[in-house]
């Protein structure tokens, strides 16, 4: 009976398991071996956070704000660029294509009804 209980568990490999030991005696486990440190929460927290990104720029900002985020922080697989390229690409002053693209973006989360998005701390 006892051999047939040890033949079921043959195949399974415990994490916990010794693989070898060094010199002073300590063992080295599978798991220090193996293990990954899990993101996976993480990588849900950003992917969902992107998604707010894309639909509140797509829903808040106008068409021209909307291309000067886009360019700069490289939304939709695109490079991001600098505020010079943006400029010079749109026709403005490299400084505009900065400070009006902040000034603009708080001035709209302030008024517009996309500030009801919700909101992550």
């Amino acid at each position: 009976m006892y051999f047939r209980s040890c033949k079921k568990l043959q195949g399974e490999v415990s994490l916990s398991d010794s693989i070898e030991t060094d010199q002073d005696g300590n063992d080295l486990m599978l798991m220090d071996v193996v293990g990954v440190d899990d993101t996976m929460l993480s990588d849900l927290q950003d992917r969902e956070d992107s998604v707010l990104v894309r639909r509140l720029v797509r829903e808040c900002l106008t068409d021209r704000e909307r291309e000067i985020v886009t360019l700069r922080y490289g939304l939709g697989g695109r490079m991001p660029r600098t505020q010079r390229e943006i400029a010079k690409k749109l026709g403005l002053p490299h400084r505009k294509a900065g400070a009006g693209k902040a000034r603009r973006s708080h001035r709209r989360a302030r008024l517009t009804p996309c500030n009801s998005a919700p909101q992550r701390v």
